[in-house]
């Protein structure tokens, strides 16, 4: 709730003072994009990264901030960035989506691999032992496919545009860029 309220008002300012979206602070953790890439990271975890019907992905609050991260992400792109964040590549077959989850085969598609270890870390954060349904998995890989695309594009278009390099970016907080 208090992620999305965040963004209402993030949304609000900028679009009264257009001028904001250009502020670039002296510490990245700090800046816009990062501050979308963590939030539509931690929203599409929960979201995505275990099965539907487990309690976490029921938040009530969490297709709200979905939607408020899309909303606010297309209009910056139709406002501010510098070229469009292009349409997302699309799923692997299920064949092979099956053989890198049932039999930790290691997924040569990047977006896959990158599924599979979200969905590997958020199972193990709720110690959930039994084996994942691929079907079901499949499903929430293909719908996390278009959101994680979209927003790690982004996330590096906003960042080269405001001038920050994408290294720090990907660093947690703490670190001082100048």
């Amino acid at each position: 709730m208090y992620l999305h309220q965040g963004l209402v008002e993030i949304y609000e300012g900028i679009r009264q003072y257009p001028i904001v979206y250009y502020y670039h602070s002296r510490h990245a953790y700090r800046s816009l994009p990062f501050a979308f890439r963590m939030v539509g990271g931690m929203a599409g975890a929960l979201r995505w990264g275990l099965p539907k019907d487990h309690p976490p992905s029921q938040t009530p609050w969490l297709p709200t901030l979905l939607v408020g991260l899309d909303t606010i992400t297309d209009f910056l792109e139709e406002r501010f960035l510098s070229e469009s964040l292009g349409e997302p590549p699309d799923p692997v077959p299920f064949e092979t989506f099956e053989s890198a989850l049932l039999r930790d085969k290691e997924p040569s598609d990047y977006w896959l691999g990158r599924f599979l270890q979200m969905n590997a870390f958020m199972r193990d954060l709720v110690h959930m032992e039994n084996t994942p349904d691929p079907e079901e998995a499949y499903g929430r890989y293909e719908q996390w496919l278009a959101f994680a695309y979209h927003n790690r594009a982004f996330f590096e278009t906003s960042a080269l545009d405001l001038g920050y390099e994408i290294e720090d970016l990907e660093s947690g907080p703490g670190k001082k860029l100048f």
